[in-house]
This record gives C-alpha cells, structure tokens and sequence, in this order.
C-alpha cells in the first residue's frame, strides 16, 4: 500500500478559513451598539407608522364632517355684542323751564318750517311759551283767570275776523297766527329776544344745546307731522326737574342735555 503525507487527523477546509456572510465580527461592545441602534430605528419605525396612522384616521374623520361641522371645529366663537360708547353731551345746566320750552319750540318751528326766517321762529317759541305760562300761572292760582264778558268776547271775535287772512302755522298743537313776520298772541306781535334766552343759559350753553337740538331733530325727516303732535311731550320728558304747583314756579332745575337726546332722537 503507498505511503501518504496526510495526516488522519481532522482535515482543515475552505469553510474553516471563511466567514459567512451573515456572521458580524464585530466585538461584542460593538455588537450592543449595533442592537441598540437597531432597537432605536425600529422603534422610530413604529412610531412613524403610528404617527401616519393617526394623520390618515384624521382626514378620513375631516372628510366625513360635514361643512357646517368643520366650520364650528375650525372658526373661533364670535365676539359679543358690545353697547356702543355713551356720548356726553356736556354737564347739566341749572335754569327754569320758561327758557327751555322757547328754545325747542324755536327749533321745532324752524325744522318743520325750513323757509321761514329764524327771528320768525324766535317769536313762535317765545308765543307758545307765553301761552303755557299763562295757562299754568292760571291753573295752580298764579295768574288770576278773569271772568270773561260780552265786550272781551266781541273783541275776540273781531280778532279772529282780522286774522282770519293771516297766514297760520301749526307747531306742537299751538295754531299760530303770523303778521309782518311775527307771531300774534291776543292780537299783539310777539317780538323775539334771542339775547335775552342766551343770558338765561349763556352764550356757550345756548349754543350748544341749540345744536344738539337740531342735530338730534334730523331723525325725524320726513315725519314732521308726527313730530308736531309729539314735541311737546318730549319737552314734558326732558324739561327741568322742579316741584309741583306753585312751589316750583318759576324755579330753576337741572336740564340734562343726554336726556335730551335720549328723548328726540328716534
């Protein structure tokens, strides 16, 4: 039998010498840092497929609201209503009430009767707070009423002839009479003294509460009829605080220019 070199031992092979491709040679605190890292991008993995999960059962949620839904989900509430800004027009002014019935009658005539001169309408408000002076002075035992007789009632009604061809305005329920651009009250033309208003409230305060009349006037362009039957109300509403009877005669109050507006302005 020929002699052989190889030995009977346990034969080396080609695998013995190779690693395979699966097999990391990697020292074992590299190992744990690979398995970490490995553990940590799984993870995100997840997470991600999570995250993407959730965005996709969002829309398909969105998609099935209805608009109106999505509307209240995604508008903010609206802002409550606020009152608006209480305007000041200016501090109370202590004078009587004689004063404040001739201005608004004043202005009153000139709103509805825009054609006639303002010295006109001086006189139709100081006519028609001379007739409620008259008539309340007689009311509460002021002014004596006096008996009427055959000559007074025979001098009326040659007035009412006399004037029967006058040109007539009606302001606040008061028919009055003009003659040469001024109003008749008993037959005698009732002069205006608008110097002698502005020294009862002042110059400053005349003015101002003049304007706010007139401004607060304009919302009732239009109905002036109705403002006529109403006017004198409002006076009544907004007019001096005084007491009754003839413990407030001729006293002065305060005359609150707010209420005034409050009052007027539709």
């Amino acid at each position: 039998m020929p002699a052989t070199t190889r030995s009977r031992g346990k034969q080396s092979h080609l695998d013995d010498f190779t690693t395979p491709a699966n097999e990391d040679r990697s020292s074992p605190k590299q190992l744990k840092s690979k398995s970490e890292a490995r553990k940590s991008k799984e993870a995100k993995a997840e997470s991600d497929t999570a995250s993407s999960k959730k965005r996709k059962t969002n829309d398909t949620t969105a998609s099935r609201t209805p608009p109106q839904k999505q509307a209240k989900l995604t508008l903010s509430p609206p802002a409550k209503n606020t009152k608006p800004a209480h305007r000041d027009d200016g501090p109370a002014i202590q004078i009587n009430r004689a004063p404040v019935l001739d201005l608004w009658a004043s202005v009153v005539t000139h709103f509805m009767y825009p054609s006639l001169e303002w010295k006109t309408c001086l006189s139709a408000g100081s006519a028609i707070s001379t007739l409620c002076a008259i008539s309340k002075g007689k009311a509460i035992g002021t002014i004596d009423a006096s008996d009427d007789n055959e000559s007074k009632d025979r001098e009326r009604e040659e007035r009412k002839k006399k004037e029967g061809e006058l040109n007539e305005i009606d302001v606040m329920g008061f028919k009055l009479k003009l003659k040469d651009g001024l109003v008749l009250v008993s037959g005698k033309p009732k002069a205006e003294n608008e110097a002698a208003q502005k020294k009862k409230f002042g110059d400053e305060q005349y003015e101002r509460v003049k304007s706010l009349m007139e401004e607060c006037l304009q919302s009732w362009k239009g109905d002036e009829e109705e403002l006529s039957g109403k006017a004198f109300k409002m006076y009544e509403k907004f007019r001096p605080h005084v007491a009754s009877g003839q413990q407030g005669w001729g006293r002065k109050g305060e005359l609150e220019p707010d209420r005034i507006r409050e009052t007027v302005s539709k």
